[in-house]
């Protein structure tokens, strides 16, 4: 709500509703870093693991390094991965990933501008749809099987096609905490298109119910029980309508529709308790999601140039202190 039905968070004093439902307390010896991160980045990414079921001795792999990314590594790691590909290429990024590997869980960056790997051999074209480098890698470190889970927490459209190419047949599992932009030129034709189907539509309806009034309905064959009582049968329009804003799964990787692969599409969670419970796990651990924080600013008149430093991605996050 706040920023986007209620204005006025970027100032010293701001409303917030359903305060006891939204404040979360901040434990003794936590920094204020630390907590902040936890408030979006880290309750979107553990969201990511989470709904994947993340478990002991999992292949993960994260798509997207940028904070939620990161914070979706963290998370899987806890959750007792052992093994997680990290999708990404920013320097600063990948060496933040890079510092979470250790015996226990390793963590691999794979860099999908300089990666090259060629699809494992014996294996079906169609088994990567997007001719990635990446997707090609994952089935090849896996013995073709894929991970365990995909969490895709960055990229573009491509990302849910790849994702689920290298997720597991039967099990495998597609997190999704990523927002999909509109394509608005897409977007608009669609309109249109179905603007005019539900224009014809109604005139065809219209036509049909005075013809009805008159008593003047035809049919080309017997008419039915609701016709023969003085129920107009309106015909639907059928046109197919093949421009939609839509995103892609391939029929291959799908089993056409068999595969027993698990989509999701989450919302982070959010609200008090979920996000103090997240506060404990950080603490517990001794982990430090304000290592994200790369670039901190000094008062409320140095918003604007926050923004665009995590805009232009100068930034993996920022922190303004007032």
């Amino acid at each position: 709500m706040i920023g986007k039905s209620i204005d006025g968070a970027f100032q010293s004093t701001f409303y917030l509703p359903f305060a006891d439902k939204n404040l979360a307390h901040i434990p003794e010896g936590m920094s204020l870093e630390d907590a902040l991160m936890c408030v979006d980045v880290v309750q979107t990414g553990f969201t990511a693991v989470e709904e994947a079921a993340v478990s002991e001795g999992d292949t993960v792999v994260v798509m997207g390094i940028g904070a939620i990314g990161l914070a979706a590594v963290m998370g899987s790691k806890l959750a007792g991965a052992k093994k997680i590909y990290a999708v990404g290429s920013r320097p600063d990024n990948v060496k933040i990933a890079e510092s979470m590997s250790d015996e226990t869980c390793k963590v691999e960056v794979l860099n999908y501008k300089t990666l090259e790997c060629p699809l494992p051999e014996g294996m079906h074209p169609l088994a990567n749809s997007t001719g990635s480098t990446v997707v090609n890698y994952v089935l090849q470190q896996t013995a073709t099987k894929g991970a365990d889970e995909v969490l895709i927490c960055g990229g573009n459209d491509y990302s849910l096609p790849q994702a689920i190419d290298m997720v597991k047949y039967g099990t495998g599992i597609v997190s999704n905490v990523m927002y999909f932009g509109a394509d608005t030129e897409v977007q608009d034709e669609e309109c249109r298109n179905l603007t005019d189907i539900n224009n014809q539509t109604r005139e065809n309806f219209s036509g049909t119910t005075q013809q009805a009034s008159s008593g003047a309905i035809q049919t080309e064959s017997e008419p039915s029980h609701q016709e023969s009582c003085g129920v107009p049968q309106v015909k639907p329009v059928l046109r197919r309508n093949t421009t939609i804003d839509a995103l892609r799964i391939p029929k291959f990787s799908m089993g056409r529709g068999m595969a027993g692969k698990t989509l999701k599409f989450s919302l982070s969670k959010g609200g008090r308790e979920n996000l103090e419970r997240v506060i404990g796990l950080i603490k517990d651990h001794d982990l430090h999601p304000g290592v994200f924080i790369t670039e901190r600013y000094e008062g409320l008149d140095k918003v604007e140039q926050a923004i665009y430093d995590m805009k232009d991605r100068k930034a993996i996050k920022i922190a303004v202190k007032f």
